[in-house]
């Protein structure tokens, strides 16, 4: 699992599969999820992320060695 930050949109990824895309739901205003043809959860969008992640907690994650 990755999670990347995009400072120019100030959007977020989370990478949960590399597998191809087939389908992007809005399940939230501002969060998207991109699933497989069959459903499988392949990755979550997060728009305006600054203000919807906190910044600290994810900091302290990769300090501790956990993957993002």
């Amino acid at each position: 699992m990755k999670l990347r930050y995009y400072p120019d949109t100030d959007s977020a990824y989370i990478e949960i599969s590399q597998q191809p895309g087939s389908e992007t739901c809005q399940v939230l205003d501002g969060v998207n999820i991109d699933l497989t043809a069959d459903g499988k959860l392949i990755g979550i969008e997060i728009e305006c992320a600054s203000q919807r992640l906190d910044a600290d907690a994810i900091e302290t994650g990769l300090r501790q060695g956990r993957p993002t």
